[in-house]
């Protein structure tokens, strides 16, 4: 279908043809009156018919070119056309009164235009836009084409859009941006203004006003702003896209986390940023959820402390930090002694209070820079940065440290038993070892490593006094740890043997023997239990060493009960206290036991008051098991302890063992020779067998028989022997008395 303007343009052709025939047809008959020539007729027929042609077609365009220059003009916007280098070719009414050549061809502008006309593809239109959030809204189109003259120029609409409902009438997208649950906003950078949806003010905290990014910044929690101001400016200086999470804090005093991202929509004439579009989302939850898994993750659960792996991360901070190299740093581990005893005895809910506390009590007592962490159980660690400048000074301090540490924690801790609402008022002992450092070259892992091996050292003297090394004493220190190391190898390698040593009645007959550890090292030979005992305790492998000396000496009795020699010998074995207290105790001497199918009545097990006093209840309930199968009870070392007497009549004993301390001295001290009396009387009284240890010559052994003693153990009749050499003496029925050989 031809429009209006067509047949118009027809109608103007028809008129000009029509004159153009009939002014050449005169022409020609003019010709032929006159003396004219037919050729300057035709020309001047031609002549003429062109001109009026052009006239009519000039009148024709000039009417329609006025139409179509009414059109643009009544267009709401601004019409113009460029060519490439920038030059406006045509303008509207519009675009006259609002652009100028200077605010048009900018070097951005003109860069634009350069690429859309070299990008361009016929019939593309390039991209529509308008900026959502301005107070006036702009709408632009850029087409690009080729003249006439086949040279590219660019055709651009822009409208300022004051009233919104044009957008909403054109696109749901508002609509979509009012129920988003993100917050989308644009700020402007020229008037520091800040539009947005709703779902940005309900997340932010921050209401509609003139200025609301001074408002936005002042929301944002203090802590977070430096981050956020930062992430800005890089944005705005360096190009970078705005990408950040930061706290802000709403005027209910509601804090909530949020993931703020961003990038720059629009630059102006110079190049300066104009306008930033971003999203805000609320990460609350997630927040807390990520916070929660790192906590469990870097925490202690029942302390709040920091845990192994968190601790371990700060002391390497602390070790690397440049500006602490030239400083000592000390990191201290302490130990709660007894702790298992109360677990025993009142409950592992109880223990956990202690611990809890414990480490307020601590916490309360160091400076907020000191880092304290719970490694696990009853161990704990404080690493003490900055201590001093020199190594000595360092010492010093760390040592006056550690006591202030025992000091404040020595006062009973109060107890309330939840069960049963009994209130235990509970005194607490530490041990605490401690390394001094500020070399860079060490790992987390050696200076815990050898803390942990000072602490020992400081709990194995059992005075309760810090021991505090430098690292130029690591050796001193690892020589332990290396010895603890030969130990579990030489555990595995079956280099552990024991020795007996004869329990003799007073005329040298052997009744029995004790059994005692003996280790075979591969390289320095047959060592004593004074040799090793030690790093065995502190690092606990003594119950592995005690469960190989309870299998060998179950072997021996199992051998004795099929020669009649040997059939009726007991075999005495030594129990510590950790392996005591293992859970699996019982177990454990039930299957050596029965394996070995051993007569049990010739087997006695010796403890000492030491361990009676750690673990009252579980160990009475563990001793009277053992008597039921048969097996003997021994008090070792009795006197040397804790309140002998009152234990007397609780344990299931048979037997008590007078310590070579009290034997040594009979003969030359009077108050040493009561006491011994009063002991073998006391024992007598409970119809326990008496074994007197130690005994060196023949006085000591004619004070306690005629006093009552009836078992000996000592030099003055035989050292340790090997099995070998101990079933030669009983082959060849030799009795013991004066042959320490």
């Amino acid at each position: 279908m031809k429009s209006i303007t067509g047949y118009q343009l027809n109608a103007e052709l028809k008129k000009a043809l029509f004159l153009t025939v009939t002014l050449s047809a005169c022409f020609i008959l003019l010709s032929f009156i006159t003396d004219i020539s037919l050729g300057y007729s035709l020309f001047l027929s031609t002549f003429f018919s062109f001109s009026i042609t052009a006239l009519v077609l000039k009148k024709s365009f000039e009417r329609y070119i006025n139409v179509l220059q009414g059109i643009l003009n009544s267009i709401n916007g601004a019409v113009v056309v460029k060519n490439y280098d920038g030059d406006i070719i045509y303008s509207n009414d519009i675009a006259k009164a609002n652009l100028t050549a200077e605010s048009n061809n900018t070097t951005n502008s003109i860069a634009q235009n350069k690429k859309i006309m070299d990008d361009h593809e016929e019939g593309k239109k390039y991209k529509i836009k308008y900026n959502r959030y301005h107070k006036a809204k702009e709408l632009s189109l850029k087409v690009p084409f080729k003249g006439m003259d086949e040279k590219l120029k660019i055709f651009e609409f822009n409208r300022e859009i004051k009233d919104i409902s044009f957008l909403k009438n054109t696109s749901h997208l508002e609509k979509i941006f009012e129920i988003s649950e993100e917050g989308l906003w644009e700020w402007n950078k020229v008037t520091n203004e800040v539009f947005h949806n709703k779902q940005w003010s309900i997340i932010t905290g921050v209401t509609t006003s003139e200025n609301t990014f001074s408002e936005f910044i002042s929301c944002i929690f203090e802590d977070d702003i430096a981050i956020v101001t930062s992430a800005i400016n890089d944005m705005l200086e360096h190009g970078k896209i705005y990408n950040v999470k930061f706290r802000v804090k709403k005027a209910s005093g509601e804090i909530t986390w949020v993931w703020d991202r961003g990038r720059i929509a629009e630059y102006d004439q110079d190049g300066k940023p104009m306008y930033i579009v971003g999203i805000i989302l609320d990460i609350t939850t997630e927040k807390r959820n990520q916070l929660e898994v790192e906590r469990l993750a870097y925490s202690d659960p029942l302390t709040g402390l920091a845990n192994r792996t968190q601790l371990e991360t700060m002391l390497e901070d602390v070790i690397s930090s440049r500006k602490n190299e030239h400083y000592y740093h000390a990191v201290l581990f302490i130990d709660l002694n007894k702790f298992k005893m109360l677990n025993d005895s009142y409950g592992h809910h109880i223990g956990d209070k202690l611990l809890k506390l414990f480490s307020d009590r601590i916490l309360d007592c160091i400076p907020k820079q000191h880092i304290f962490s719970r490694l696990g159980g009853d161990e704990f660690i404080i690493i003490y940065p900055r201590v001093e400048q020199k190594e000595k000074e360092a010492l010093s301090v760390a040592l006056d440290y550690s006591k202030n540490i025992i000091e404040k924690t020595s006062t009973p801790f109060l107890l309330t038993n939840d069960l049963n609402k009994e209130t235990i008022d509970y005194d607490v002992s530490i041990s605490i070892g401690g390394i001094v450092f500020n070399s860079q070259e060490v790992t987390p892992g050696y200076i815990l490593q050898l803390a942990d091996i000072a602490m020992y050292k400081s709990k194995s003297e059992g005075n309760y006094e810090p021991k505090i090394f430098s690292l130029s004493r690591h050796e001193e220190l690892t020589q332990s740890n290396t010895l603890a190391l030969e130990i579990k190898s030489s555990l595995k390698e079956g280099n552990f043997c024991i020795y007996l040593q004869p329990k003799v009645d007073r005329n040298g007959t052997t009744l029995g023997a004790e059994a005692l550890v003996r280790w075979h090292h591969p390289t320095r030979g047959l060592l004593s239990p004074a040799d090793f005992l030690e790093q065995a305790e502190e690092n606990n492998l003594i119950i592995e060493i005690g469960q190989t000396v309870l299998e060998k000496a179950c072997e021996m009795l199992q051998k004795w009960q099929s020669h009649a020699a040997f059939s009726e010998l007991t075999i005495a074995v030594n129990l510590s206290a950790r392996q005591i207290w293992q859970k699996d105790f019982i177990d454990k001497i039930m299957h050596t036991i029965n394996s070995h199918g051993i007569n049990t009545k010739k087997l006695t097990l010796e403890v000492t008051e030491s361990i009676l006093i750690e673990d009252i209840k579980g160990t009475i309930e563990k001793l009277n098991y053992l008597k039921s199968l048969g097996i003997s009870i021994s008090l070792d070392d009795f006197g040397t302890g804790y309140s002998s007497l009152n234990y007397l009549h609780q344990f299931p004993i048979d037997e008590i063992k007078i310590d070579k301390s009290f034997v040594s001295d009979i003969t030359s001290n009077k108050n040493t020779a009561i006491i011994t009396r009063s002991i073998i009387g006391l024992a007598q009284s409970f119809n326990l067998n008496i074994v007197a240890e130690g005994v060196e010559n023949k006085e000591e052994l004619s004070f306690l028989s005629q006093h009552g003693v009836s078992i000996f153990q000592g030099y003055y009749f035989s050292r340790p022997l090997s099995i070998e050499h101990f079933e030669h003496k009983l082959n060849k029925r030799e009795h013991l008395v004066g042959t320490s050989t």
